[in-house]
């Protein structure tokens, strides 16, 4: 291979490397907000940081997954998130949603918590997040109605024995889901 050959393939490479680079970057950054920044609609990375589930659940924490079509979100956490202390956080936009056959986001957090009582789950009302919001013990997740517009589930699966959540993460659920109803578009 003469040099002028190896120098322009050298070139290609460096220049597909700087490429790979930015793009990574840019997609980093879209899928990463800054804390106070409104909630994006369809863009359930939006509703929470890195930072903030870290915080709230422990280290580290992988970027944000989008899933475009279920409008979720999904962070695994810890340096295995499949033994304990890891697990997985998620947000999920409930409302409006193709996948949600409702008029309303009040109808839709009503459909939810409905399914959930059938199952028999372990449901508890949330008092000062948004205009209503449940708690799913059995599951590890809030309901949120945080407008007339729009509703959102967050989901915390820790890796136990039991696979139930504390109620120290309880918690951490709870001021999360109050940072997004302040955040939530209107």
């Amino acid at each position: 291979m003469n040099t002028g050959a190896a120098r322009q393939a050298s070139r290609r490479f460096g220049a597909l490397l700087m490429l790979f680079a930015l793009l990574s970057t840019g997609v980093a950054v879209a899928a990463s907000p800054s804390k106070g920044k409104r909630v994006q609609r369809d863009k359930a990375c939006t509703m929470v940081t890195e930072r903030q589930v870290e915080k709230a659940f422990g280290s580290p924490v992988a970027e944000g997954v989008e899933q475009t079509v279920v409008l979720s979100c999904t962070y695994l956490v810890g340096v295995d998130p499949n033994q304990p202390p890891g697990g997985s956080f998620a947000t999920q936009q409930l409302f409006p949603s193709i996948l949600n056959t409702t008029d309303t986001a009040k109808q839709a957090v009503a459909d939810s918590h409905a399914i959930d009582l059938i199952a028999e789950d372990d449901l508890r009302e949330v008092e000062g997040v948004g205009r209503r919001a449940y708690f799913n013990a059995t599951h590890g997740r809030i309901v949120v109605q945080a407008t007339k517009k729009f509703a959102f589930v967050l989901i915390w699966s820790p890796e136990s024995v039991d696979g139930r959540i504390t109620k120290k993460q309880e918690k951490q659920l709870i001021k999360l889901a109050k940072d997004v109803v302040k955040r939530a578009p209107r």
